[in-house]
């Protein structure tokens, strides 16, 4: 019963702090002293703080990498890269289903970038930029850049969270490909079904606006194809296997140099701009409200709300909440799929209690390593259940650390683009579908054999 109400204690704290504008690091702060509470004699105190410090710490890569996000999208708009793909996409894209060529854009960057996080600050940028020129509404374009960008979590062999699956799993890469793709590709059908249908309204533009909008961009900066340099930089370094801090960092510092050598700003100011974010000045109303980041420091609450999930998450698994909630539901599974689908199922739980897709992939698969064997389940399985549940569907959450770092991008929540990020709701949903077929074709085989 205690650990029901620590439970609802968290869902209370952080559906308060959002429904009034509190940070979310406060909500977290009461939620692991509502939990404490709950929790007493399950744990001591000293020994706790210590180790939510040491979680804390532990990745602290995660912070550098968020405040390379901020820097990097104040880099590549103070060297003119976000504007010169605006322009080129904007001639592009001209009478073209904007919507669909989002998601298509973004997933296969987001592939080979290996990062749904930084798909989005950097090319989700431009086309939302373009996406504003053309009169669509912004929530519904960014909801299909999530969906397209997390596609690099579910499946991409570059992606952190992909390869930590593998290795919980015990599963390599080219062995899952095929068994991965039973349930993406009808997911990605379905979700470019829905994007061409959406975006059919926004097809159209006025060509003379789209010449206006160009023309504004060249006087107020230097439009140059040689600037794709740096996004296709970016995307090499991503697939040569660079670490995440790596490929951004020379993606920031290469925005640097743009900005110095070839828009013309002084160093000092670019810096600034890194740092505190950058506005542009076109004297168009609608350039200036797009072309624009809050750098380094607006991504310091996100960090600081990051510190508290990562804390929270760490003492739902010292307190031993997760496997005194979930472990019974393990032991409830009958076959192979079954045991899939309860995975899944508190997989997603998980990635929405812990605020973090960690706890979501790790704990299930630590107790499926456990059983699979028993019930013969391929880890191919195991890898895809996981990556269609847990890992895929963190955006949708507003209190989630993807969603609250996408806001501390673009300015657009997650309440506002969740209904746009099909892929995200439709993954689960094709994978579950699946397993539960699949679990009652078992059992009625198993009853005819007997």
């Amino acid at each position: 019963m205690k650990d029901i109400f620590a439970v609802a204690g968290i869902v209370a704290c952080i559906a308060v702090s959002l429904m009034t504008g509190v940070s979310l690091a406060i909500g977290f702060i009461a939620a692991i002293l509502l939990c404490a509470f709950f929790q007493t004699g399950n744990f001591s105190v000293k020994p706790a703080l210590q180790s939510m410090w040491k979680a804390v710490a532990e990745v602290k890569m995660l912070y550098v990498i968020i405040l390379l996000i901020g820097a990097s999208v104040s880099s590549w708009l103070a060297g003119g890269v976000v504007q010169t793909i605006m322009v080129y996409g904007l001639r592009a894209m001209l009478g073209k289903n904007v919507v669909l060529m989002t998601f298509a854009i973004t997933a296969a960057a987001g592939y080979f970038m290996g990062t749904a996080i930084g798909t989005i600050s950097t090319f989700g940028i431009a086309i939302l930029g373009i996406g504003a020129a053309f009169g669509i509404p912004l929530p519904i374009l960014l909801g299909a850049a999530v969906s397209g960008a997390f596609v690099s979590d579910k499946i991409s062999p570059l992606s952190g969270l992909m390869n930590l699956t593998l290795a919980g799993a015990g599963a390599k890469y080219r062995d899952v490909v095929k068994t991965m793709c039973v349930t993406f590709i009808p997911t990605l059908v379905i979700s470019g079904l829905f994007y061409q249908f959406v975006g059919m309204r926004f097809v159209s533009a006025d060509a003379g606006q789209v010449m206006a909008i160009d023309q504004a961009m060249r006087e107020a900066f230097v439009i140059h194809p040689g600037l794709f340099l740096l996004p296709v930089t970016v995307v090499v370094l991503a697939l040569s296997g660079k670490p995440s801090i790596f490929s951004i960092g020379t993606g920031v510092l290469t925005g640097v140099a743009f900005s110095v050598i070839i828009q013309g700003n002084g160093l000092v100011e670019t810096l600034r701009a890194i740092l505190f974010g950058f506005q542009a000045h076109t004297g168009d109303g609608l350039l200036d409200g797009i072309l624009k980041s809050g750098g380094m420091v607006g991504m310091v609450e996100v960090i600081l709300i990051v510190m508290c999930a990562v804390a929270l998450s760490d003492f739902l698994e010292l307190s031993g909440m997760n496997a005194r909630i979930f472990g019974k539901y393990f032991d409830r599974a009958k076959n192979g799929n079954q045991l899939l689908v309860v995975s899944g199922a508190i997989s997603i739980v998980l990635t929405a209690l812990t605020c973090d897709q960690t706890a979501g992939i790790v704990l299930p698969l630590k107790i499926l390593r456990k059983r699979a064997g028993s019930f013969g389940i391929d880890p191919a399985m195991v890898v895809r259940t996981i990556s269609d549940t847990g890992t895929i569907v963190a955006p949708l959450m507003p209190w989630n650390i993807n969603a609250l770092i996408i806001i501390g991008i673009t300015g657009i929540g997650a309440m506002e683009y969740a209904p746009y990020a099909v892929l995200c709701i439709v993954a689960p949903l094709v994978s579950m579908t699946h397993l539960f077929v699949m679990s009652k074709f078992h059992l009625k085989n198993t009853k005819n054999a007997a």
